[in-house]
């Protein structure tokens, strides 16, 4: 696999809280990142061949969203203070959505056990 992401280090250490799904681009396949604290940092928006979208929290900063976008990363922001998977599941069926009319509203709950301590 190429494009093994260095380190991020942010300048401005403000966490970016809740935010919209952001969709670079269309895209035949996909490459998905889970990087709870934006610390991932990728060259592009292509990952041998498929588009990188990022699961992030919503502590990642303010700054770490600006280089995906300008690196044509597609994000969503689930959870706080960690990723949230089930949150995320939803924000990128809501992206796929807006590509394809077709796709039923679907959402995806967490089973109750899941919360338990």
């Amino acid at each position: 696999m190429t494009g093994i992401p260095s380190e991020f280090v942010s300048a401005s250490k403000t966490s970016a809280g809740p935010q919209p799904v952001f969709v670079a681009r269309r895209a035949d396949s996909y490459a998905i990142s889970v990087d709870t604290l934006g610390k991932l940092r990728w060259s592009s928006g292509d990952l041998d061949g498929d588009h990188l979208v990022c699961v992030v929290s919503e502590q990642v900063t303010a700054d770490y969203l600006t280089i995906l976008r300008e690196k044509g990363i597609s994000y969503v922001v689930a959870g706080e203070p960690l990723v949230d998977l089930t949150e995320a599941v939803n924000g990128a069926l809501s992206m796929l959505r807006s590509f394809l009319r077709i796709v039923p509203s679907v959402s995806v709950t967490a089973p109750e056990s899941h919360y338990r301590s």
